[in-house]
């Protein structure tokens, strides 16, 4: 097996319940809190979106087969052949296309209901603001914009080494953040034994850039969108708890605040 199977099995399985450690959020946790919110807003006469998605660089399926199993039509998208083929194995309902998010989402064709990005997608792409315009224009009116965020504070507490050791599997892993150019780089490196007792391999490297939270939010509104954040340790089932301004019930929310949080969710409506 190749190193991408060995590590999209690895995904699949939930032997790394975080694949890219700088984020504490999974895919699962987005898609759940968005499915919540997302039926308060239906209930209230909230939202009028079509019941579609499309996961931009969907990784392995986990936040479409979640979408899919609750009604939706899901397109995943997804530069890594392996990652698209084991989505299509896990999910056959959805349709995944191996593209660059960056160059052909016009194959996705028509607006969606939901744009999804997950498993920090957006901090992987250092031109964030083209990265949201080819969102946004996914986005149908009334639609939803889902993804994650890593803050300077999350990217400066993983600067670390961490090594995984179990009798079936071994990891070593190391995160290095650059504040000069405030971009950072994951290296994944392990051993994960495979049957009749063959060990296979994996080898990754996830770049990631730092985005100001402010800068983000501000171009959102300017879009129309009504922009909520949630910190990343939230239960997504106690969002309704938490205003639009954060996850005080005070709306003194400052930028410093949601700076002090290691990674963001932003559950952004098209109005």
């Amino acid at each position: 097996m190749t190193s991408d199977e060995v590590y999209a099995d690895l995904m699949l399985k939930g032997t790394l319940s975080n694949p890219r450690p700088w984020m504490l959020s999974t895919a699962v946790d987005m898609a759940e809190g968005f499915l919540g919110h997302w039926r308060r807003r239906i209930t209230g006469g909230f939202a009028d979106a079509s019941w579609t998605c499309l996961d931009l660089g969907c990784g392995v399926g986990k936040f479409t087969k979640i979408l899919t199993a609750n009604e939706f039509d899901c397109v995943g998208m997804d530069i890594n052949p392996t990652f698209i083929a084991k989505a299509g194995e896990m999910c056959p309902k959805t349709v995944y296309m191996q593209a660059d998010i960056l160059k052909d989402v016009d194959a996705a064709g028509a607006p969606y209901g939901v744009v999804s990005m997950t498993h920090n997608v957006f901090n992987s792409i250092r031109d964030w603001k083209k990265l949201l315009e080819i969102a946004i224009g996914r986005v149908s009116q009334g639609g939803f914009l889902v993804f994650d965020f890593i803050t300077l504070r999350g990217f400066e507490t993983w600067q670390d080494v961490q090594i995984q050791d179990r009798p079936d599997f071994f990891m070593l892993q190391k995160c290095v953040y650059d504040p000069k150019n405030r971009s950072g780089v994951v290296r994944l490196t392990g051993f994960v034994e495979r049957p009749a007792t063959v060990w296979g391999r994996f080898d990754v490297q996830s770049d990631a850039y730092y985005h100001n939270y402010v800068e983000v939010d501000h171009y959102l509104r300017a879009r129309g969108f009504e922009v909520r954040c949630y910190p990343d340790w939230v239960r997504m089932d106690d969002m309704r708890a938490y205003n639009v301004a954060g996850w005080r019930k005070s709306n003194n929310v400052t930028p410093a605040d949601i700076e002090m949080q290691t990674g963001l969710h932003f559950l952004c409506q098209k109005l």
